[in-house]
């Protein structure tokens, strides 16, 4: 399926001002003059007419004071994935980072400097997350698995920390009736 070019403005106060093109399968990055400094390639499967307006969005995605890149590789009913692209002002171009298709429908939150997720599972399963990054590397900080039971209609609530070691270890169980998840 083709699309019409749509073009976005984009300045930050740290960045060269540049556009944004989208066309059917890439973003055209260019300069205001019109001097291209980079494509970037997508799925053109990944675009359609219901996700059209935000599958390309500009959050500062590593809190550098940047805005980078963000293109919709996977959309279903609840959860969305990105591929994502760093703007890198010494190169003044994007750089990829493939550490991004990880956020299940990611938001970005610059005060905290943390990235929160959520993957809705089903009705009653989901797993939610805490992502910074640290030396430069995207890492995960927290994650909270719910599970439901139907046996014994139960949701287990688990908890898993980042440690010292760069590993998730699980910090916390819990089961909880129906009743008790209200209270959340």
């Amino acid at each position: 399926m083709l699309f019409a070019m749509e073009r976005a403005a984009l300045q930050t106060a740290r960045a060269e001002p540049r556009t944004l093109e989208l066309a059917a399968d890439q973003v055209i990055v260019r300069r205001l003059d019109g001097t291209e400094i980079q494509t970037i390639p997508f799925d053109p499967d990944a675009l359609t007419e219901m996700n059209r307006e935000y599958f390309l969005t500009t959050p500062d995605i590593n809190f550098d004071g940047y805005a980078d890149l963000l293109l919709i590789y996977s959309q279903g009913l609840q959860n969305i994935y990105y591929d994502g692209w760093l703007w890198d002002s010494a190169s003044g171009r994007y750089v990829y980072e493939p550490k991004v298709r990880e956020l299940a429908s990611p938001r970005f939150d610059p005060k905290t400097r943390r990235i929160y997720t959520y993957e809705h599972g089903s009705a009653t399963d989901n797993v939610s997350g805490v992502w910074a990054w640290q030396d430069g590397d995207l890492v995960e900080l927290r994650r909270d698995e719910v599970t439901y039971d139907d046996e014994t209609a139960l949701f287990t609530i688990r908890t898993y920390e980042r440690q010292q070691d760069g590993t998730l270890a699980l910090v916390r169980e819990e089961q909880r009736t129906q009743e008790q998840m209200k209270s959340l």
